[in-house]
């Protein structure tokens, strides 16, 4: 019934991506309570995509037994607030159910599986950010006319564009890859690849949105000009569904637990790696 819904465009469903670090034990901050028939859902979570225009909001909720199942809770059981933030043209919410009737969709919520996928869906609004900005940069460096010539012919504008055009064109191979890591790739390559391409998108993004800035120059810092929007959804994006330190943790994490059947590592992520701790005299 959601996805008819959603296919046809008549409803708009929302969904919770918790943070690695903002899930709890079970994975997940919500708890799920039944009541003879029906099932309860109590919790908190902020900067939900779209949260208050949603019709229904997906949650992953942990039950008694602790197991965490996916529910959905109409709109209209929940408080839903908007979130004032750094990019204003993203809609983000704080949603907070108080004992709201839920629906369970699956004993177990998938919460990787929504996640990763929720972060390649970010790594391509991403390119799509850092295109547009290397575009808008090459147009008005090839139009605005400075001493006589158009800017684009002086070396430190061509430099920072085809700085920017190596990003992008990394990007744009890292989208690729996890493109097809979701379609047809494993749990495991889909890990990596999701990694890999916030990494590579978010670094794209960042780095287009301050060079189309400044190649735009005093017109680039004004309200007036689009440049600070790309600049703002460019940061909203780097730290969303965590930050480039956050998913290069992981993806190192995931290297070091490759061959390992079991998928755990006693090696501590945060630390520096073995083969990067050099002595004075290796070094």
């Amino acid at each position: 019934a959601l996805l008819a819904g959603i296919a046809a465009g008549e409803s708009i469903v929302a969904t919770v991506v918790a943070a690695r670090d903002d899930a709890s034990a079970h994975g997940s901050v919500f708890r799920a309570e039944s009541i003879g028939d029906n099932v309860f859902v109590t919790g908190r979570a902020e900067f939900v995509v779209d949260g208050d225009i949603a019709d229904t909001v997906l949650v992953p909720a942990a039950d008694e037994s602790g197991a965490v199942g996916l529910y959905a809770i109409d709109a209209s059981d929940l408080s839903v607030e908007r979130m004032t933030t750094t990019d204003a043209t993203r809609v983000l919410s704080v949603v907070h159910a108080e004992a709201a009737r839920a629906t369970l969709l699956g004993e177990e919520a998938p919460l990787d599986w929504i996640r990763d996928r929720a972060v390649v869906a970010l790594a391509c609004e991403s390119l799509g950010v850092a295109r547009a900005c290397l575009a808008a940069s090459v147009a008005y460096a090839g139009s605005r006319v400075q001493f006589g010539r158009p800017i684009g012919g002086f070396q430190a504008i061509k430099h920072a564009l085809a700085e920017v055009a190596v990003a992008v064109e990394l990007a744009e191979s890292a989208v690729a890859h996890a493109v097809w890591a979701v379609e047809e790739g494993t749990d495991h390559d889909l890990a990596e690849a999701a990694a890999i391409a916030a990494l590579a998108c978010g670094d794209a993004a960042t780095l287009a949105t301050e060079k189309n800035v400044q190649v735009h120059g005093g017109i680039g810092f004004t309200w007036e000009h689009t440049a600070h929007l790309y600049y703002r959804r460019a940061l909203s994006s780097g730290v969303l569904w965590g930050s480039g330190d956050d998913h290069a943790q992981r993806l190192y994490l995931l290297a070091v637990t490759a061959g390992d059947s079991s998928g755990t590592s006693t090696i501590d992520p945060t630390s520096e790696p073995a083969s990067a701790e050099l002595s004075l005299t290796e070094s």
